[in-house]
């Protein structure tokens, strides 16, 4: 599994600053001071494949999901791009968007779709697809969970579900990517399915991840930490806002 990356500074545009530590190099936008990873070109695999489904049927028979919505493992193609380590903050948020709610500036925010993009856009960023998404939560992984395959004791899941992105509450995968379970906007209309002929649901887009939104768990909530699990955000809370995470693409 690759534990390190190596960012190629050369191609990054300016104010920016870089870095490395255990997870390799990082790129911080100077402005906002939002600190984002390599997610290198390659190959790679999404989706729930069967061993993953027999480890949620272990975990809880009666599990609350679509596999249908999960499948069939798809492989994708990837180009080089950073991605923001964690979700935008609130305190980043509101410097670009009105209307962003909530106490704790460290906490991430919770944005509409609109919101969402306007804060990509100011920075020249965009929003993940699915795959960059679950790619970057994977971390090199084929296990159900960013993590492995079993659930965690309570004490190290408030670290991955902790709704505070600073360090030492914040806990990241193998490639220095955390805050993955509050429901976060992809670019992707939502299919039914992994399968490319699979319908279109109307006006609604991936949200990946969700599992901090409803912890401490009542029920099987923890099937919102499942690295293939996924929703349509017709679906989303009731407020129809989500976290927002960043890609900029590299130049050539």
């Amino acid at each position: 599994m690759r534990t390190r990356s190596t960012i190629p500074r050369e191609r990054l545009r300016d104010g920016w600053q870089t870095g490395a530590d255990r997870f390799g190099d990082w790129a911080e936008h100077v402005q906002t001071g939002l600190r984002f990873r390599l997610l290198p070109a390659g190959r790679y695999r999404i989706g729930l494949s069967s061993r993953e489904l027999e480890a949620v049927r272990r975990i809880s028979p009666d599990a609350n999901i679509s596999p249908s919505e999960m499948m069939p493992v798809r492989e994708v193609v990837i180009e080089d791009a950073l991605v923001s380590e964690t979700p935008v903050t609130r305190q980043v948020a509101r410097t670009i968007v009105s209307g962003i709610d909530g106490d704790g500036d460290g906490q991430p925010a919770m944005a509409s779709r609109t919101e969402a993009v306007a804060i990509a856009e100011s920075i020249g960023a965009r929003l993940p697809s699915e795959a960059e998404w679950e790619t970057c939560c994977r971390a090199g992984s084929s296990s159900l969970f960013t993590w492995g395959w079993d659930l965690p004791p309570s004490s190290a899941l408030e670290r991955w579900l902790s709704w505070s992105l600073e360090e030492p509450d914040l806990e990241r995968n193998a490639w220095g990517f955390g805050g993955l379970f509050f429901g976060e906007w992809c670019s992707d209309p939502f299919h039914v399915s992994h399968d490319p002929e699979a319908d279109v649901v109307p006006d609604a887009y991936v949200v990946k991840g969700g599992g901090a939104q409803f912890w401490p768990w009542q029920d099987e909530e923890w099937v919102w930490c499942i690295s293939a699990m996924r929703m349509p955000s017709t679906d989303l809370f009731p407020d129809r806002r989500s976290a927002v995470r960043l890609v900029l693409d590299l130049p050539r």
